[in-house]
C-alpha cells in the first residue's frame, strides 16, 4: 500500500501533455470483517482508484487528509510491522545460513527499488545472488521454501500487514474513490477466490466494481454493482 510515483506521473503528464493520470492504491486484504469474523473470500488484492484527483495540487491535498485519517494510520502501522518482520526474517536467515556462506546484506537490500518488501523479495535476492546451482534450487519460489521459510518460522511476527476489506472500502469511498479487484485474470481463474462472496459484500457499498471474464476470448469488463 503506497502512492510512490504519483508525483512523478503528474509531473510527466504536465510536461508531455495529453496523458490522464488516475492515482490508485493496491491493498492486500485480510479475509475478515471489521469485527474479525471470517468472510470466506479468499486471498484478495484490492485496488482503490481516485479519478477525482486530476492534478498535483489535488493529490497533495489528498495526501494531507489521508495522513490524518484513522483507518489509514492503522494501515500504515501494519505496514511498519511488516517491514520489521521482513528485517527479522533477513537477520534470522543470515544467522542460520552463515556457515554455508549465504547472506543477504544491506547492500543487497538496497538493490530493491520497492519500499514494501516481503519474503518473496528476499528469495529473489538470494536466488539472483547465489544462483540455482549453489542454492540447489530451480527458481526463487524453491529458494523461499528451502531457505527463507525456515527463517520465517523462527521469527515472532508482530502481526499481519494486511487490511480488512471493509476498512479498505470505507477508506477509498470516503475520498470518492472506486474499489475494484486487482489482477482480474488471476482472480477469475483462481478457485481459491470466492467471487460470489466478494460480489455479495461489494453490493453493500456504492462505488464498488467487479468484472466479467471470458476465458475463451480473454477479455475483462468491469461491472458496476
Amino acid at each position: 500500500m503506497n502512492l510512490d510515483g504519483v508525483r512523478e506521473a503528474f509531473a510527466a503528464s504536465a510536461q508531455l501533455g495529453g496523458i490522464e493520470i488516475i492515482p490508485a492504491i493496491e491493498f492486500y486484504c485480510e479475509d475478515k470483517d471489521s469485527q474479525g469474523k471470517k468472510l470466506n473470500l479468499g486471498k484478495l488484492h484490492i485496488v482503490g482508484y481516485f479519478p477525482g484527483i486530476t492534478n498535483l495540487k489535488d493529490f497533495e491535498a489528498f495526501l494531507k487528509a489521508l495522513s490524518k485519517d484513522p483507518i489509514y494510520q492503522r494501515m500504515s502501522q501494519r505496514l511498519e510491522n511488516r517491514k520489521r518482520d521482513v528485517e527479522r526474517i533477513r537477520m534470522k536467515f543470515n544467522g542460520l545460513f552463515k556457515d554455508e556462506g549465504f547472506e543477504i546484506n544491506d547492500s543487497d537490500m538496497q538493490k530493491l527499488s520497492k519500499k514494501l518488501i516481503d519474503p518473496y523479495d528476499l528469495s529473489a535476492l538470494l536466488f539472483n545472488k547465489y544462483g540455482p546451482e549453489r542454492l540447489e534450487v530451480n527458481n526463487p519460489a524453491e529458494a523461499k521454501k528451502k531457505y527463507i521459510d525456515i527463517a520465517k518460522k523462527r521469527v515472532f511476527s508482530v502481526g499481519s500487514s494486511n487490511m480488512r476489506l471493509e476498512e479498505i472500502i470505507e477508506l477509498v469511498t470516503r475520498y470518492n474513490g472506486i474499489v475494484s479487484l486487482a489482477h482480474p485474470l488471476h482472480h477469475a481463474k483462481n478457485k481459491k477466490i470466492r467471487i460470489a462472496n466478494v460480489k455479495k459484500l461489494f453490493q453493500k457499498y456504492s462505488n464498488c466494481w467487479l468484472y466479467h471474464y471470458n476465458i475463451n476470448s480473454r477479455y475483462c469488463l468491469l461491472l458496476y454493482l
